[in-house]
C-alpha cells in the first residue's frame, strides 16, 4: 500500500496529481486529456475503466468518477466541496482546499483501490473512492464507486450528522443528499443477481425494509454498521477498533427485506475517533492507518443554518474513516 500527501488550492489540481500517484504505483492511467485522465482498475477480472474530473462552476467545485468503459453500467460518484455560512450577505464560501491525501494498493492487486481524501484547513474533509470488493461470494468483477459530499446546504432546520435524509456518507444508501445517478455503486455479476450495477441510492426511502432491488448498502447511516462505530472505541486498551464496511444487496420480499452479504471495500474502514485527531496515524496489528474525520470532528451533532441558510458549520462527531498506509 502506498500513501501520499500534497499541497492543493484548488479541486481541479486534483486530476494531475491522483494520475501521476497511480502511474508511480503501477496502475494504468490515459493522461492524453490531463485535466480528465482514465484510470484502469489493474486486476484481470475486472474491466472498467473510470475518468476522474473536476469542475468548478459558481459556488459548486466538484470532483468525479465516471465510468467510461462500455463493460460497466454508466456510473458517477462524485465529491463536492463544502459550502458555509458568509459572516453577510446570502452567498456560501467554499473554503479553500489545503491537501490532498491519497491512498493506493499498487498493481498488480487482487483488490485494488484508489482513495481520495480532500482537506479544507485542519478539520473538514471530503472523500472519494475507487476500487474493487472485497468480495463475498462467487460473483464475479466487483468493481465500486463512491464520494461523499457531507450535509445537504440551503435548508432552513439544523441538520443532524445522523440525519440519513440530508447527509451522504461514504457506501450509504439511506440518503437525499444527491441525485440516484451521482451515487456510484457495486459492479455485482451473477446469474442470481438481476441487477449488475447496485446503486448507493441517492434519495431517502424512509425504512431499510422499503428499499428497491437495485441497491447496495453498509455506509454510516444505513444502520447495519452503525452499531460497531459507537462502540469502536478502546481507550482502557490504548487502541481503536477498526469496523469493516460491510456491503450487503438489499433484496425485497413480501413487507420484508432480505440483506445478502457482498464483502467490503478494500483499505478503508470506519473509525470512531472520540480519542483520535483529524490525520493521526495509528497502528493496529502491525497494519499503519491514517484516519479522518467524515466531514469534521465535532462533540456538537447537529449543523445549523447560517445566512442564506447555509451550514454555519459541519460535523459528522466522531465519525471518520481509517485508510491503510502499509
Amino acid at each position: 500500500m502506498a500513501y501520499s500527501q500534497q499541497t492543493i488550492t484548488a479541486i481541479t489540481d486534483i486530476p494531475a496529481l491522483a494520475a501521476a500517484f497511480a502511474v508511480a504505483n503501477g496502475w494504468t492511467v490515459d493522461s492524453s486529456t490531463p485535466a480528465q485522465p482514465v484510470f484502469t482498475l489493474p486486476t484481470a477480472d475486472t474491466l472498467g475503466t473510470w475518468r476522474l474530473s473536476a469542475s468548478i462552476s459558481g459556488y459548486d467545485h466538484t470532483l468525479t468518477w465516471t465510468t467510461v468503459s462500455s463493460s460497466v453500467p454508466t456510473s458517477t460518484a462524485n465529491t463536492t466541496s463544502p459550502k458555509l455560512a458568509p459572516t453577510s450577505g446570502t452567498n456560501p464560501v467554499v473554503p479553500t482546499p489545503t491537501k490532498l491525501h491519497m491512498f493506493i494498493s499498487p498493481a498488480p492487486a487482487a483488490n485494488p483501490y484508489l482513495a481520495i481524501v480532500i482537506e479544507y484547513n485542519t478539520n473538514l474533509f471530503r472523500h472519494l473512492y475507487l476500487g474493487r470488493m472485497e468480495r463475498l461470494g462467487d460473483y464475479s468483477n466487483g468493481e465500486i464507486v463512491s464520494g461523499m459530499t457531507g450535509p445537504m446546504t440551503s435548508y432552513s432546520v439544523n441538520v443532524g450528522y445522523q440525519d440519513y435524509n440530508r447527509v451522504q456518507y461514504l457506501f450509504q444508501s439511506r440518503s437525499a443528499a444527491r441525485a440516484n445517478t451521482a451515487c456510484g455503486g457495486v459492479r455485482v455479476t451473477h446469474a442470481d443477481n438481476a441487477n449488475e450495477w447496485r446503486k448507493f441510492l441517492g434519495y431517502n426511502t424512509g425504512t431499510v425494509t422499503s428499499l428497491p432491488a437495485n441497491c447496495v448498502l453498509g455506509g454510516y447511516g444505513d444502520a447495519v454498521n452503525d452499531g460497531y462505530v459507537a462502540r469502536g472505541e478502546v481507550p482502557y486498551a490504548g487502541v481503536n477498533a477498526l469496523v469493516s464496511i460491510n456491503l450487503y444487496n438489499a433484496k425485497p420480499i413480501t413487507s420484508e427485506m432480505s440483506l445478502i452479504p457482498i464483502g467490503r471495500p478494500p483499505g478503508i474502514r470506519h473509525v470512531n475517533m472520540r480519542n483520535l485527531g483529524p490525520g493521526d496515524s495509528i497502528n493496529v496489528g502491525g497494519v499503519q492507518w491514517r484516519v479522518f474525520p467524515a466531514m469534521a470532528k465535532s462533540s456538537e451533532t447537529a449543523m445549523p443554518p447560517g445566512l442564506g441558510n447555509w451550514r454555519s458549520y459541519e460535523t459528522s462527531y466522531y465519525n471518520g474513516y481509517a485508510y491503510r498506509e502499509n
